[in-house]
């Protein structure tokens, strides 16, 4: 495959990255309204693919050896964890659940004594849930109302480690691809994953940083080659059982290399077609505009998406009756109006922490 400039190169990354985004927020949507349905199962079954396709990406656009770790621990805390931290205590605070008393009541809240027995129940599970939330969050787990921020948590602790193998101790993509899918496997056939902390899915996300890595560096062949992968990748899919993703931190245990495979071969196929559609006739460029948007703001409609709908099933859900097509469009219509009002809002937030912390953490790491 011939070498895209950067400028191209950026386009089509977005728009390929934007897509898999669509395909996992949809999935949550679908999974909210019509859960058994063909299409929610289906949007399923990509986004298991989707999120190890992400950190592919993440592998393929990394340059390293340019970066000193400080350098690069500042860029990352500035672009995933101050974002992540700020989504999550954010939504935390506006939780709809400590908005709706009968809705943490249906939940089996309070659930401990940890406050006064003078003290109002409804109090008490406001602050149940509230520590509940915090506690999520300082894991690296995401508010419960921005759960799939587990994935920019991840993905910041994931490049860190892939850039102390890489740059300070000098060792191969492919000994790094090698070793982790290996850790990963190991602790997903022997259950031996630790409770919340998701030690398998960082490691196989290493592995996927480190494929990208190798992708970006020997990608070559054309047309044959990229039938041949987008046929195995096809055979892999339906073979695989599809209930095993990074989201359950399970990888199929000795059929984790064929979810591995799956992966890899599917954006393998979309590195060769995605630079030839970016420069075709039939792009669309209101279409490429909208993808790149979503591509640029991923990590705050990550958290926003998931925090409307929630919002929605809380404090709406439960008074309507509608079928479930028209049910589905209204919580899709609801919950994009609410991320796209919001977002410039919380992104000014993100701006004046990120402005207020890093000089600080600049000094820190001097």
């Amino acid at each position: 495959m011939s070498d895209i400039k950067t400028d191209c190169r950026t386009i089509w990354i977005d728009e390929l990255r934007a897509i898999l985004f669509v395909i996992i927020c949809l999935s949550h949507l679908l999974q909210s309204s019509i859960p058994t349905s063909v299409f929610s199962h289906l949007a399923t079954d990509l986004t298991a693919y989707a999120v190890g396709g992400f950190f592919l990406i993440s592998g393929y656009l990394s340059r390293l050896r340019t970066q000193d770790f400080r350098s690069f621990l500042l860029r990352k805390t500035k672009s995933l964890l101050i974002p992540y931290f700020v989504l999550s205590l954010l939504t935390a605070i506006l939780s709809p659940y400590i908005l709706s008393p009968s809705s943490l009541t249906a939940l089996n809240y309070p659930r401990w004594d940890l406050l006064s027995h003078n003290t109002p129940p409804h109090l008490q599970a406001v602050c149940e849930w509230f520590a509940g939330d915090i506690i999520c969050t300082l894991i690296g787990a995401g508010s419960r109302q921005t759960q799939p921020l587990w994935f920019v948590f991840d993905l910041f602790v994931v490049q860190l480690a892939y850039f102390i193998l890489r740059n300070k101790l000098k060792i191969s993509n492919t000994a790094i691809l090698i070793f982790s899918f290996l850790v990963a496997t190991i602790l997903d056939m022997y259950a031996l994953n630790i409770p919340f902390i998701r030690l398998g899915a960082k490691f196989m996300g290493i592995a996927f940083v480190s494929a990208g890595a190798l992708l970006r560096i020997n990608i070559k062949g054309g047309l044959s080659t990229f039938t041949i992968s987008l046929a195995i990748a096809i055979v892999s899919y339906i073979t695989f059982d599809r209930t095993c993703h990074f989201v359950h931190n399970s990888f199929g245990g000795k059929l984790s290399l064929l979810y591995f495979i799956t992966v890899v071969t599917v954006m393998y196929s979309c590195f060769y077609i995605f630079p030839i559609l970016s420069t075709s006739r039939i792009r669309i460029q209101a279409i490429s505009n909208c993808l790149r948007f979503i591509s640029i703001n991923s990590i705050y409609i990550l958290g926003l998406h998931f925090y409307f709908m929630t919002i929605f099933n809380t404090l709406l859900y439960n008074n309507l009756h509608m079928e479930e097509g028209i049910l589905f469009l209204t919580i899709v219509t609801f919950t994009i109006l609410g991320t796209l009002l919001t977002l410039p809002i919380i992104k000014k937030i993100t701006t004046l922490f990120q402005g207020l912390s890093m000089p600080h953490a600049s000094l820190i790491l001097r």
